[in-house]
């Protein structure tokens, strides 16, 4: 009987489940090749694979003409590490006018912490 029910189970075709290839890839804009993602009022630069990333927090807006542009800015050097709980998580604070200046100081941040 067993040699049945194992030649029923080869004869019959198992149907496999359809994998969804997406058309385009997602990529993030880059600056200085590393990526920039937004979540509302705070920018995420630096890629999460790494030891440490930046945020900037957009804390003032003031419209020019029909934008809205960051006045004043709140950037932060994020240590990644999930297995050391006890260390600080918030490495560098500082408080910026303008989003270039912002980036710039990030940038740096993350080159800096990055080449050690």
């Amino acid at each position: 009987m067993s040699k049945t029910v194992s030649s029923k189970v080869n004869s019959e075709k198992i149907a496999k489940p359809k994998v969804r290839k997406s058309k385009k890839a997602k990529k993030f804009f880059e600056y200085k090749g590393l990526p920039i993602v937004r979540c509302g009022n705070i920018i995420y630069y630096g890629k999460m694979s790494d030891k440490f990333i930046t945020k900037i927090e957009v804390k003032e807006t003031q419209n020019i003409g029909d934008l809205k542009v960051g006045n004043n800015l709140s950037v932060e050097l994020l240590s990644t590490d999930l297995e050391d709980l006890t260390s600080k998580k918030i490495l560098k604070v500082a408080q910026k006018k303008g989003l270039y200046d912002a980036i710039d100081i990030a940038n740096a941040w993350l080159e800096r912490a990055l080449a050690e």
